[in-house]
């Protein structure tokens, strides 16, 4: 869950590179940033460390990314170091992806489902989501066997439960009523 601080980071940063017209530059560059973060352990914990000093940080940081990022996204890692947020750094990085993807117009999905969804079936549910919500929306499948079947569909904070799971849940729930009703 991306913070309150991380979210302003990442909201003054999108606001920078739209002001500086580097938008797709920045978001591509941390896009690398991120996957860095994610394979590298070793990078991630060290930014979170609160026993590495600043330089250090700030050193291993540029030799990372100086030839693989714009000087832009250089800057702002050093100041997210020098600000004492390098341990929100992938926080940070997570909240201006979120943020880019709104500014576009692209809303995340999530759905959940008991089997792997058939293409036609992700492309038929992709065309009545971007119906419905009118825009466009990038869907993550998730396969979960503990459904037994149907799906469910995450848009931000609401859920469209229509797992086999779920009704068998409710079924069970209006019998215990039922049963203390009487």
């Amino acid at each position: 869950m991306i913070g309150k601080a991380a979210r302003r980071y990442a909201r003054a940063f999108l606001k920078v590179s739209l002001d500086e017209g580097k938008l797709e530059v920045i978001h591509t560059d941390l896009q690398t940033v991120q996957n860095v973060l994610v394979n590298s352990r070793d990078l991630a914990a060290s930014l979170k460390s609160p026993v590495i000093r600043l330089d250090v940080k700030r050193e291993v940081v540029q030799q990372v990314f100086s030839d693989s990022v714009d000087p832009l996204t250089r800057r702002f890692l050093d100041f997210v170091i020098e600000k004492r947020r390098a341990n929100l750094l992938s926080d940070i990085v997570d909240g201006f992806l979120e943020a880019y993807k709104a500014h576009i117009g692209i809303q995340d999905v999530l759905v959940a489902s008991a089997v792997e969804l058939e293409d036609e079936t992700h492309n038929r549910l992709s065309t009545i989501l971007e119906q419905q919500l009118k825009g466009t929306v990038a869907i993550e499948s998730r396969t979960d066997s503990s459904l037994l079947g149907g799906m469910s569909v995450q848009i931000g904070d609401t859920i469209i439960d229509g797992t086999v799971r779920h009704k068998l849940n409710r079924l069970a729930t209006s019998f215990k009523e039922a049963a203390i009703n009487q």
